[in-house]
């Protein structure tokens, strides 16, 4: 048996170890999941429940006095229906209704036991209801037995019983009465039941001095007045209790209701308060974590947890303080370095702008300017060709027509050489001038139409010199474009041009002296006419004639001369321009190569500045 009780306890306290345990893991789960706010509201609602059933107990409490008094109220009214029965059975005297008096006084007890009214635990209620139910009932069924019926000899003891029956319940109803007096809130009867209690005495002892009907009718009397009083006296007692005990339960009620709103007020203050100070505390802390600025923190004259909270949030206020001032230290000695790191890196970058950069432009600028120069031979070598071409199929021409003109020349020298022979008969034949004056006629006529021959001849001479020194002009110019290689046509081309201007003299002198033998011829044709009478002076005109002949027969010569080396040199110049061609177009080739080259080195050029420029940009975002 001993060792069973052990085992008992052992287990009882697994049980109690395990019921603590588990409620220590669902408070872990609410102080987990709930906040403080729903916590505090949680452990107000627990409070709120054995609030709740102490009112209900109360009530049930109360509620059962309550029902208790009511059940005894409405015995106190059955009483009353009842009562008037006993009296009226009371004044009878007959034996039977002394019987059917016992029977409702049998009535009235269960009606006091049914009401609860002998059961009443209150003592001024009970003892009056006692003297008013149980003793004031037995007293008039003794009265009735004693002295309602007339007297017989068989019959004196027994009423010398019932007397003394009867001065026992009249002693114990007034001792019953008493006692509820003194039980009562006044420590008395009320006057009216009291002075009904001393006249119920006095009849009870005139019927015992003086049993006689009108004394036994006042006896009844004032005992129906008693009960009256009595009853009504009861009724308020318990109506007083019944509104007593109910002001007790509404007040008990109104306390418990009143102390479960204090609490909740008072949770509810604690709750916001803690809170509110946490969520303050909290939003703080979020605050300095997020790095802001917390100015000033409340609460901290708090003596409990919270104080501890906010001396804490002020430490980790101030070491945030000294990390951030810390951090900016750091941060302003990196910004430092990195400045200067990357003023280095911005002078390093434009020193090297300045310098390769310089060079790259530099470079650029010199591809361009070569470009552009390269372009320029190239199209200047072109222009030269096509020049050149030009040149050498206007030379061509002027070949053709200086061989034209050569052939010209040759007539014309051979005109001249007629007219000298011409002259020398007509100096000769001077004599007979006059008998031949037809014939000199038709030989002027000759020469004239001959000396306009040549004047055409000397202006096809004088266009193609004009051409030739155009040409020649074009060829200077041409060649000082080229040059270098245009320095050997330049020689030729000024030599020609020399040519055409003696040419062009040569011409000049040969127009005025066929203008000459022009006019020569038209006096001649003029003084044909009178010839026959001027034959005197024919030696002379022959003469002069002959001169002028002499004369325009050595210009021609000088102007087949002429003409003879200006076709030589226009061979020349034809070779010399086709060698400026051939330079031309190899110039040309040699520039579009340059161009080439130069181009590719521009782009080169151009890729290296971009290199330049991505690295300056690398180095200066650096």
């Amino acid at each position: 048996m001993p060792h069973s009780g052990n085992d008992d306890i052992v287990k009882n306290a697994i049980i109690t170890w395990g019921c603590f345990e588990a409620m220590k893991q669902f408070g872990d789960v609410i102080n987990r999941r709930i906040t403080i706010t729903g916590r505090m509201w949680l452990l107000g609602f627990l409070m709120i429940l054995p609030v709740l059933f102490t009112g209900y107990l109360l009530y049930q409490t109360h509620h059962t006095t309550i029902d208790f008094a009511n059940t005894e109220v409405n015995g106190t009214r059955q009483l009353k229906t009842l009562w008037p029965d006993v009296i009226a059975d009371a004044r009878d005297g007959s034996r039977k209704d002394g019987e059917r008096l016992t029977v409702i006084n049998e009535q009235i007890a269960r009606i006091a036991d049914q009401s609860n009214l002998t059961l009443d635990p209150n003592l001024d209620s009970y003892y009056l209801m006692d003297a008013v139910a149980v003793k004031l009932p037995a007293l008039l069924v003794e009265g009735q037995a004693a002295f309602a019926a007339p007297d017989s000899g068989d019959e004196d003891a027994a009423r010398l019983m019932h007397r003394t029956l009867f001065a026992t319940e009249m002693a114990r109803l007034k001792a019953s009465a008493d006692k509820s007096g003194q039980y009562s809130r006044r420590k008395s009867l009320s006057p009216e039941t009291q002075a009904a209690l001393e006249a119920l005495s006095t009849a009870a002892k005139q019927l015992e001095q003086a049993p006689d009907q009108a004394a036994y009718s006042q006896f009844v009397g004032a005992a129906d007045t008693f009960f009256g009083h009595g009853r009504d006296d009861l009724e308020t007692i318990l109506a007083r209790r019944i509104a007593k005990e109910t002001r007790r339960l509404m007040t008990e009620l109104g306390v418990a209701l009143g102390v479960l709103v204090v609490a909740l007020c008072l949770t509810i203050i604690i709750a916001t308060g803690l809170s509110r100070r946490l969520k303050v505390l909290s939003g703080m802390m979020q605050r300095l974590v997020k790095g802001e600025t917390v100015s000033d923190i409340p609460y901290q004259s708090d003596l409990h947890e919270t104080g501890v909270i906010v001396q804490t949030l002020i430490a980790f206020r101030r070491n945030l303080a000294e990390t951030e001032e810390m951090r900016l230290t750091q941060h302003r000695l990196e910004e430092e370095s990195i400045t200067a790191r990357r003023a280095a890196m911005l002078d390093m970058a434009d020193h090297f702008e300045t310098s390769v950069l310089g060079i790259i432009e530099g470079l650029g600028q010199s591809t361009q300017a070569l470009g552009r120069t390269a372009m320029e031979l190239s199209a200047q070598a072109g222009q030269t060709r096509n020049r050149s071409h030009d040149v050498a199929q206007a030379m061509e021409t002027a070949s053709g027509n200086i061989q034209s003109v050569a052939g010209a020349t040759e007539e014309m020298a051979a005109s001249s050489s007629a007219i000298s022979d011409q002259a020398t008969q007509a100096s000769e034949a001077a004599a007979a001038a006059a008998a031949k004056a037809q014939e000199t006629m038709a030989c002027v006529e000759e020469m004239n139409m001959a000396a306009s021959r040549i004047g055409t001849t000397i202006e096809l001479i004088t266009r193609i010199t004009a051409q030739t020194n155009l040409l020649a002009l074009n060829a200077t110019i041409e060649a000082a474009r080229a040059d270098t290689a245009g320095r050997g046509f330049s020689v030729v081309a000024t030599e020609v041009k020399a040519l055409a201007q003696q040419t062009a003299l040569a011409t000049e002198e040969i127009r005025g002296q066929i203008r000459a033998v022009q006019e020569a011829t038209g006096h001649a044709a003029e003084a044909m006419s009178t010839i026959s009478g001027m034959v005197v002076g024919l030696s002379d005109i022959s003469g002069t004639i002959s001169q002028s002949v002499g004369q325009q027969t050595s210009a021609v010569g000088e102007i087949s001369r002429a003409t003879a080396e200006v076709a030589m040199k226009t061979s020349d110049i034809t070779e010399a321009v086709d060698e400026v061609r051939t330079t031309a177009g190899q110039t040309g080739y040699q520039a579009e190569g340059a161009l080439r080259e130069v181009r590719q080195l521009t782009t080169q050029t151009e890729a290296l500045k971009a290199t330049a420029l991505d690295f300056l940009a690398t180095v200066r975002a650096a």
